[in-house]
């Protein structure tokens, strides 16, 4: 996923939540991350695959 993140970003999970069969993670970024249509894609088919 880096290569989606600028440089230089740091994040923390802040929340973790059991849902289903599997686990719902927060992420906090310390800047705004732009989400492209690649993003959300790849985003999508990775929690396809881990489903």
């Amino acid at each position: 996923m880096n290569q989606f993140l600028p440089a230089g970003i740091s994040f923390e999970v802040v929340t973790v939540k059991k849902q289903g069969k599997g686990t719902l993670l927060g992420i906090q970024f310390n800047q705004q991350v732009l989400m492209s249509n690649r993003l959300k894609t790849t985003l999508a088919e990775l929690s396809l695959n881990v489903s």
